[in-house]
């Protein structure tokens, strides 16, 4: 089912500009406020746990109590990339993580390659909820059993945020400003997969930053979206 309702969000210069900025640090003060249930930042390597080989066992999160991402199978870890994040192959490589009250979901990635076959970014482990591109093309999805939301095409070798609210009706995902609305159940699954399903359909990126949250309002989610763009150039 392809879902065409769209939503384009206010080009408010308010709430585009309305950093709140946390003393110090370089981020919105908002990320701080209880709802922020995960964040990962790929491009700080002193949050990244590699072994000799440079491959990835562990990211650290931002937030001090937050969960880890982690992987401990050799075959499985990705490599690390300074200046460029973490880099998943496209073949196996994958981590995972438990996060609670999963509702708002923001990735930076740059996707090397494409291929014929489904490719996933973001996954449940246990349930079929996932966010990917479909075969044979750079069109993502956002899925949960027989539910879809289609949105368009991403681009390969560049910067792209990846923002999915799932919410039953009111679930969303972009790729840019524009938002593609549809239905997608909360799968009540929080283990999640980032890069395959557990090492099926595995994409080719470099992941930069992952932000999850279990509630946000409009402006926080502008607010959030906009650091993101300026951080990365978008």
């Amino acid at each position: 089912m392809r879902f065409s309702l769209l939503h384009k969000e206010a080009d408010s210069m308010y709430i585009y500009n309305a950093y709140v900025f946390a003393p110090v640090s370089n981020y919105p003060q908002c990320l701080l406020d209880g709802n922020t249930v995960a964040w990962w930042n790929m491009l700080d390597e002193t949050k990244i746990v590699k072994d000799s080989q440079n491959r990835v066992i562990r990211v650290i999160p931002s937030i001090s109590g937050l969960p880890d991402m982690t992987q401990n199978s050799d075959i499985y870890k990705p490599l690390y990339s300074v200046g460029n994040g973490i880099l998943f192959d496209g073949v196996d490589d994958y981590m995972k993580s438990t996060v609670p009250s999963l509702k708002y979901i923001y990735m930076v990635v740059n996707q090397l390659s494409n291929a014929s076959a489904y490719k996933l970014f973001f996954s449940f482990l246990t349930s079929n909820a996932q966010i990917g591109q479909a075969s044979g093309s750079l069109q993502m999805y956002m899925w949960n059993y027989a539910d879809v939301i289609n949105a368009p095409e991403t681009a390969l070798g560049r910067n792209i945020i990846i923002r999915a609210l799932i919410n039953g009706d009111n679930s969303y995902l972009a790729t840019d400003d524009t938002k593609y609305y549809g239905n997608v159940p909360v799968s009540g699954d929080n283990e999640i997969s980032v890069a395959s399903q557990g090492g099926r359909f595995p994409v080719n990126m470099f992941l930069k930053e992952i932000i999850i949250r279990s509630n946000v309002t409009l402006d926080d989610d502008l607010v959030i979206y906009n650091y993101l763009k300026v951080k990365y150039n978008l």
